[in-house]
């Protein structure tokens, strides 16, 4: 019997079909003994509907929906590298290993061409279109991050501090 998750209904519920596709899907992620995958759901049931869906393994972290909604990046939460699925085509596009040894937790798209991950203790700026990392910027004594209305906020150990 297949379990819907947690993250799926927060994921489904989330992410609603993108332009050009039936406004009767949404996207959701489906755990089962087999592991997570990514598919298609009816809204009001979250019945996974017939179609592709999209391996996850082990890109269970933080997501985020490109600004045109035709890519959708999660990230891994037991190791540093994010896996970025084309969502119409629904295929896997490629993985990106962001080398800072922990995982992303907050996924922000800055533009078609860049995507920040932020982690504990790091910031990396990746080109979703290369996948390829563009630049890493390890930041001491950073532990959450959160983005709010457009603008970066950033959590340290002594208090909070807004980022720019």
């Amino acid at each position: 019997m297949r379990l819907v998750a947690a993250l799926a209904v927060a994921v489904t519920l989330a992410l609603p079909a993108s332009s050009g596709a039936s406004s009767e899907r949404v996207l959701g992620i489906d755990s089962t003994v087999l592991g997570m995958r990514l598919a298609w759901y009816d809204p009001a049931t979250l019945t996974r509907l017939p179609g592709k869906t999209v391996p996850l393994a082990n890109h269970d972290g933080g997501w985020a929906l490109s600004p045109n909604g035709k890519r959708l990046v999660v990230s891994s939460m037991v190791g540093d590298d994010l896996r970025f699925i084309d969502v119409r085509r629904m295929h896997v596009l490629g993985t990106v290993k962001l080398g800072t040894k922990f995982p992303a937790f907050a996924l922000k798209w800055l533009g078609p061409n860049r995507l920040l991950a932020v982690g504990t203790y790091s910031a990396t700026l990746v080109d979703p279109q290369r996948l390829r990392v563009i630049r890493r910027t390890f930041l001491p004594g950073v532990v959450r991050a959160a983005a709010r209305a457009g603008r970066e906020w950033v959590r340290h150990r002594e208090g909070c501090d807004r980022g720019r």
